[in-house]
């Protein structure tokens, strides 16, 4: 082993010494992260529970959210996410047949163009309830 390696040395501690001596560095905060433009979430049953583990971004940021929600993984949970982000001031959409629907037009049964579930929802904030470059259609 090498003398300086041993910190019990002379040399060892004038060398730790030396450094600690000459070692500064300056620190600055850094700024605060951007806010959240936008969560997608799909967890195959768990998104209620997602949705309020992030409540506080939501509150705070105000993101758009696109979730994934099948009645058949959670019995409710489509309805139960609605409820919430309501509560948030978020409007429920459903895209189906080109167009985003609100979700008072979802019902379990209802199918894709591709014959899948339809189980994606759009939750935009009221302040940006129809944000440019989408197609809208009413119920």
């Amino acid at each position: 082993m090498a003398a300086w390696a041993n910190r019990s040395t002379p040399l060892a501690r004038n060398v730790l010494n030396a450094y600690r001596s000459r070692l500064t560095c300056s620190t600055r905060s850094l700024p605060p992260p951007p806010a959240i433009g936008l969560i997608k979430i799909d967890v195959e049953g768990l998104e209620c529970a997602v949705v309020r583990g992030a409540i506080q971004t939501i509150k705070n940021d105000r993101p758009n959210l696109i979730i994934e929600s099948q009645e058949s993984h959670a019995p409710g949970c489509p309805q139960e996410l609605v409820a919430m982000l309501a509560a948030q001031s978020y409007a429920a959409w459903c895209f189906n047949q080109g167009a985003l629907r609100p979700f008072s037009a979802w019902h379990d049964g209802l199918r894709t163009g591709y014959g899948a579930v339809l189980n994606n929802f759009i939750f935009l904030p009221e302040e940006r309830k129809r944000p440019m470059g989408l197609v809208f259609a009413e119920a």
